[in-house]
């Protein structure tokens, strides 16, 4: 994941439902960070088929909506 605050990272082996990634990462205050999420899909056979080895990278939520936070310091 990278942001307005720098790159993030997680390793493993992650799936959407039963294991997804979890990233922590640090937020500048006062600041809008604009997330790029980008997840690799490792290259695997199933049944002599290949599939995945291939990266994927977003910038929006499933609704098409951006992903952003915006860090506000406390008055």
């Amino acid at each position: 994941m990278t942001t307005e605050s720098g790159a993030f990272t997680v390793s493993g082996n992650f799936d959407a439902m039963r294991n997804p990634a979890l990233v922590d990462i640090t937020l500048l205050p006062d600041t809008t960070h604009k997330l790029t999420v980008t997840g690799q899909v490792k290259a695997d056979m199933i049944n002599d088929c290949p599939f995945g080895g291939y990266t994927l990278s977003t910038e929006v939520d499933r609704n098409g909506q951006p992903l952003v936070i915006v860090q506000q310091t406390a008055n």
